[in-house]
């Protein structure tokens, strides 16, 4: 893969969406990418609801 792009990235903490670049790695077997650069640990990248979210806006976390 080795693809960067840009993507919305959650940082859990400040509840904020950052869109920056990040670089995929390979497909896991329980069907998540991996994410070899550009997260720091208290980070996700946002998977639903992107047409909705834009960058510096503040969101609500909630877990599935």
């Amino acid at each position: 893969s080795d693809v960067c792009s840009s993507d919305l990235v959650v940082n859990s903490k400040t509840q904020q969406v950052t869109k920056r670049k990040v670089k995929k790695g390979d497909l896991l077997p329980n069907g998540y990418v991996s994410i070899t650069e550009g997260l720091y640990p208290d980070e996700t990248v946002a998977n639903s609801g992107l047409r909705f979210l834009s960058d510096g806006m503040k969101i609500s976390v909630e877990n599935e």
